[in-house]
């Protein structure tokens, strides 16, 4: 009980630092925007994909065809991997394109969607690199000796990577928010431009997994959490970490099938769609225990080795 008491009593004082470091601020303005800027862009994608198929029915109007007729002609629609392939009726392929985008755009699939685009591109590598600068803003100030006088290096560790996880959750949860109520209003405005009605056609299979879907995001970005703040921690330095991650998030292609990478990729297939602003790339198929005990064993003895070395350091004795 001492010991979870300590633990809090250190992340409370590192979310102290960080909130008035306005970090915290940086870090949930920047999330509410990206949260912002995907609704905007779910709505423009609407607009324009209504647009194009005006176009489409209109060429069809001035070469007198029927277009009730023409919509109801089969059009070889694959749509298996989240692929769309259209064959030989662009009319009914402009449409089953509106009908999605309409689609992706209604308040009980915004969660799903937004969460594809926030995590999967985002914030993997903005908690990464956030957990580096809170793993070492202590050796760059040269504070670390004060810090370890009022606590163990086991709370230190673990208090810091919990303020980092807090942060996550909280401003996370918010973008979330932002985008529910986005999609309201944006769904209002749809409206008011487009028969919205006409098109309802169900083609992607939303099947409402939010718990879950939020619950595989928070673990996944932990996951980085964990990578950037040992790495960090045990080198004492953010640049290096950060270039890494970076490297690997944006440049590095998928080196195997237990890749960290294609591993977090073939369960969010499980429960994702991808049909909105993000398609994840199709991942190799693994064994799913295998896929599921190689990040939990990497995350452990990272923070096995994080503690031992920062035991070891005569500095902070």
């Amino acid at each position: 009980m001492k010991y979870t008491s300590n633990i809090f009593h250190t992340t409370k004082r590192e979310l102290y630092y960080q909130w008035h470091s306005n970090k915290i601020i940086i870090v949930f303005l920047l999330l509410v925007a990206l949260s912002i800027l995907h609704i905007v862009g779910l709505y423009n994608n609407v607009i324009s994909r209504y647009h194009i198929y005006k176009i489409t029915e209109n060429s069809y109007i001035e070469n007198d065809i029927d277009i009730i007729e023409a919509l109801e002609k089969p059009s070889d629609i694959n749509v298996e991997g989240n692929k769309e392939l259209f064959i030989n009726n662009p009319l009914k392929g402009d449409f089953v394109n509106l009908a999605i985008s309409i689609q992706n755009l209604k308040p009980q699939n915004v969660i799903e969607n937004t969460l594809e685009y926030i995590i999967f591109i985002f914030c993997t590598l903005l908690f990464g690199i956030y957990a580096c600068y809170v793993a070492t803003y202590d050796f760059k100030h040269k504070t670390y000796k004060f810090t370890s006088v009022y606590s163990s290096q086991r709370n230190i560790i673990m208090g810091k990577m919990l303020s980092v996880i807090i942060v996550m959750i909280f401003t996370l949860a918010v973008a979330l928010l932002v985008a529910l109520i986005g999609s309201f209003i944006v769904n209002y405005l749809v409206a008011s431009h487009i028969p919205v009605e006409k098109y309802d056609l169900a083609v992607f299979n939303y099947e409402q997994r939010t718990l879950l879907q939020i619950l595989l995001s928070i673990l996944i970005v932990c996951f980085y959490i964990i990578i950037g703040y040992t790495i960090a921690f045990l080198l004492k330095s953010m640049a290096i970490p950060t270039i890494a991650m970076l490297l690997y998030g944006l440049y590095v292609p998928i080196l195997g099938a237990y890749d960290f990478s294609n591993i977090f990729s073939y369960f969010s297939h499980k429960i994702f769609t991808f049909t909105a602003r993000f398609v994840m790339f199709e991942p190799k198929p693994i064994n799913e225990v295998i896929g599921i005990t190689i990040p939990i064993i990497s995350a452990i003895m990272l923070l096995k080795t994080t503690y031992v070395i920062a035991i070891k350091r005569s500095s902070y004795n």
